[in-house]
Order: C-alpha cells, then sequence, then structure tokens
C-alpha cells in the first residue's frame, strides 16, 4: 500500500468511527437510510462502507460524509426555534366553529388573513378529534385531484376513472360516519369544485359536514359566484371571521421561547407583527438569532422584524 492510498484508507476509518457514533446515539434520530438521503447515496452502499467493503470510489463516498459531518456538528450549535401547539383565541375559534360544523352535519365557511394559525389550528383539531379528514388543493387543483385527497385519507383501496363512480364510493365510505371534511384554502376551490362538494354533502343526508377554510378571498368568491352557486351559497349554515392574535395568545407563544421577556419585549412584539402568528414566529426567530442566548430586547425585536420581507421598505 502507498503512503497516499494508507492516507486515503486512515481518513476513511476516522470518517466511518465518526459517522458510526452519530448513527449509534439515538438522540440524533438518524438511521443508515436518512443518512444515505442527505449524502446522495443508496443506503446499500452506505451499509458497506460502513462495514469496511466498498468496493466503490472510497474518496468520493468519505468527501460526502466529511461535509455531512461539517453540516451536522454545526446544526448541532443551533437549537432550532420551535413552537408547540397552545391554545390561542384564533385556535379557540376556529375549534368550535369545526366542532358546531360538526356536530351539525353542516356547510360552513371560516376566513381569516393570512398568516393566524388556521392551518395549525386545523391540523390539531383533526389530531385531536376521529373521523376529520383535512385537504388543502392548490390554485391548479382539479375536482378529481380534490376528491383523490379525500379518497386517500378514507383508505379507499382503488379509484374509479369515472367522476361519479369516484363519488359514490366516497359517499358510501362517509354515510352515517358523522366525519368532518377540512377544506384549507379553499379560496382555490373553482365552481365545479363546489357543486361536487356540494353534491357530496347533499347525498350525505347531514351525516358528514364541510368547513371551508381560507382567506377574505374565499368570502369574495362565494359572493361573487353567489348566482351561478347560489345552491351552495344557501347551504352555508355558518360565515365566521377569524381575528388576530390578542396581547395573550402573544405572550403565550412569545414566553415559548423567551421565558423571561419584559412588558417591554412583549410590547415590541405586538407592534412589530401586527397580531399575526406567522410574522411573529419568523421574528421571534431571528430576535433568538440576534440575542444569541442574551435575554432578547425590545431593539433586538424591532431589528429581527426588519429581516422579514412582509412589509420590508428597503432604503
Amino acid at each position: 500500500m502507498t503512503t497516499l492510498e494508507k492516507t486515503k484508507t486512515d481518513l476513511a476509518e476516522n470518517v466511518r468511527d465518526r459517522i458510526e457514533k452519530i448513527l449509534s446515539n439515538p438522540i440524533n434520530k438518524i438511521d443508515q437510510a436518512t443518512l444515505a438521503k442527505k449524502i446522495g447515496y443508496s443506503p446499500a452502499v452506505v451499509n458497506t462502507f460502513l462495514k469496511g467493503s466498498y468496493k466503490g470510489n472510497i474518496e468520493n463516498i468519505t468527501d460526502a460524509l466529511k461535509k455531512f459531518l461539517v453540516s451536522f456538528n454545526e446544526d448541532k450549535k443551533r437549537i432550532k426555534t420551535v413552537l408547540k401547539f397552545c391554545e390561542t383565541s384564533v385556535s379557540r375559534n376556529i375549534f368550535n366553529i369545526a366542532s358546531m360544523c360538526k356536530y351539525n352535519g353542516e356547510m360552513d365557511v371560516c376566513v381569516g388573513s393570512s398568516g393566524l394559525g388556521k392551518t395549525t389550528a386545523i391540523n390539531e383539531f383533526q389530531r385531536l378529534n376521529n373521523n376529520v379528514i383535512v385537504v388543502d388543493p392548490d390554485e391548479k387543483c382539479s375536482t378529481r385531484a380534490l376528491l383523490k385527497q379525500i379518497g386517500t385519507q378514507l383508505k379507499l383501496p382503488n379509484f374509479s376513472w369515472r367522476m361519479e363512480d369516484f363519488l359514490t364510493d366516497i359517499v358510501r365510505k362517509l354515510y352515517g360516519t358523522g366525519s368532518l371534511i377540512i377544506i384549507d384554502e379553499a379560496e382555490n376551490l373553482n365552481p365545479s369544485m363546489f357543486r361536487t362538494i356540494r353534491k357530496l354533502h347533499d347525498r350525505c343526508e347531514g351525516t358528514c359536514a364541510i368547513l371551508f377554510v381560507g382567506t377574505e378571498t374565499l368570502y369574495g368568491n362565494l359572493l361573487r359566484m353567489s348566482g351561478e352557486l347560489n345552491y351552495v351559497v344557501n347551504r352555508i349554515a355558518c360565515c365566521a371571521k377569524v381575528d388576530k392574535l390578542n396581547d395573550s395568545d402573544i405572550k403565550k407563544l412569545v414566553t415559548q421561547i423567551f421565558p423571561d421577556a419584559t412588558d417591554d419585549v412583549l410590547r415590541a412584539f405586538v407592534k412589530e407583527t401586527n397580531r399575526n402568528a406567522r410574522v411573529l414566529y419568523n421574528t421571534m426567530k431571528r430576535a433568538k438569532d440576534i440575542s444569541a442566548g442574551k435575554s432578547v430586547t425590545a431593539e433586538n425585536v424591532k431589528t429581527a422584524r426588519g429581516f422579514l420581507l412582509v412589509g420590508k421598505a428597503w432604503k
């Protein structure tokens, strides 16, 4: 073995040892399959490398693993800012609307500005309750794609190519279950989708509820289509609006990340984020970076808010 070959072998051994320590520690939550995905190799290649029996280009995979180790160690130095779900006025209102809708088997509408935490509340409601289906069509979604989202969550064994048969299979699965279908970002629905969902609701005869959730655009769309879709609009039993976060909500969320936040800091978060949950979360992440482990200040909050694109005014 040449000196160069020995150096490469020693380097590979060193990298292998460091990787095995990471994989063997359950706290890291990384297995061979995850590692393989991160470095762009197959699990089989990673496995043979760790066993010392890899016959491919040792230098290339060693280099890929070295880059992974650099990223891994950098990530370990930082603690990701994660908010746990907590009840806010927004989530409480959505829970109340969803519960009422589900209990009565209605078709209801819930609207609110983007970034208030509607989707977070919806997902938590689904987690806590049985027979809740959540779908989120995008602006290019078709009626069939929307039904497929519903059918997938219902675990239908197959999806008929004939739309009428597909809808019949979904109704058969939903009928009598007392289920609630929540359609998030419902402002993306077109008239054909509204007609299909109305038909689904009618055929379930009140044993399955529908809750449309979206921005104020959803409300505007329904008003504009009221002539064409009057038979949908006049079935809406409740149309509720979700307001912005209140002071108590913001305090609950901020103190998750900054337990020692002063009143000045809390007021700064209220002022700088305009009571928007998404803006608040992003501002807290930047404020945590800026404060660098020290107690966050109102000035940190103001500086952090300046990094966000929303409301950005370049000087």
